[in-house]
């Protein structure tokens, strides 16, 4: 697969390790029709640069995104309840992310190493954010955690260097 990747409205599902190391793919959209991407789906796609989420996804897997190191953009569809550990983990281009409110659990290590992330917005309604999920986001200078999270998690902000508003 080379370029962008769009996929039909009767997939519901992208299984574990679909498109894992798929150097060629720059960018996916994925359809309202799709509930959950499966753990490494994504994996390592060194050269995919925006990802669309769509509305229907409830479930980002466990390294769906990991190694996606030239991933700049992403939209997280208004119905994903849960980013897995370590999903976004090394998506060292990544610059900025709002995590919308309809996200409740945020697992550990879901963003760590994002080496060039310097703004995170979490909305209101977020739960729970687990350990490392920041760390060694060396960019990181500003991020908002709203009232509604009863969870933080160790070492969250452990290699932020940068960090000077929360």
């Amino acid at each position: 697969i080379k370029g962008s990747l769009k996929f039909s409205d009767s997939i519901s599902e992208i299984p574990s390790d679909a498109f894992k190391n798929c150097k060629s793919l720059s960018e996916i959209i994925i359809p309202n029709s799709v509930s959950c991407i499966g753990n490494y789906a994504f994996g390592e796609c060194c050269n995919l640069t925006n990802i669309i989420i769509g509305d229907g996804v409830i479930n980002i897997g466990a390294y769906a995104f990991t190694g996606c190191d030239k991933l700049v953009e992403i939209s997280i569809g208004s119905n994903v309840t849960t980013i897995g550990y370590n999903a976004f983990g090394s998506c060292s281009s990544l610059e900025s992310i709002n995590i919308p409110g309809n996200v409740k659990y945020i697992h550990d290590s879901a963003f760590s190493w994002c080496d060039q992330l310097s703004n995170i917005n979490i909305e209101n309604g977020v739960e729970s954010i687990g350990h490392e999920v920041f760390c060694g986001c060396v960019d990181l200078n500003n991020i908002t955690i709203p009232n509604s999270v009863s969870y933080l998690g160790e070492n969250l902000f452990i290699g932020c260097y940068s960090l000077e508003n929360i």
